[in-house]
């Protein structure tokens, strides 16, 4: 399994229970396909001027010289589908693996 890091989770600090939800569902995904590696992650919650009624969340995932990104989601999202989604693209833009 991968060390994931949450540096940043606005998901969390907005709902507890959610937010350790999707941090679970991102270990999960991130462990499958980076095993061993130690990532940082960051989930900001995103406003759009105008449409305050539905915010998005981000998703990035990396390490110092490399980074992933979600594009942005609706807070409706299932932490299920993030989980999905982070594999899908994690396994797309797969590195050599590092040493640490």
């Amino acid at each position: 399994m991968a060390v994931v890091t949450f540096l940043v989770n606005q998901i969390r600090d907005r709902d507890p229970a959610r937010g350790i939800q999707m941090e679970d569902e991102i270990r999960q995904a991130a462990g499958a396909i980076e095993p061993g590696q130690h990532l940082l992650c960051r989930i900001y919650i995103d406003v759009v001027t105008g449409i305050d009624s539905d915010p998005f969340f981000s998703v990035r995932i990396g390490q110092s010289t490399w980074s992933r990104g979600l594009p942005p989601l609706s807070m409706e999202t299932p932490p299920s589908a993030v989980g999905l989604l982070l594999t899908r693209m994690l396994r797309r833009y797969r590195r050599e693996p590092t040493e640490h």
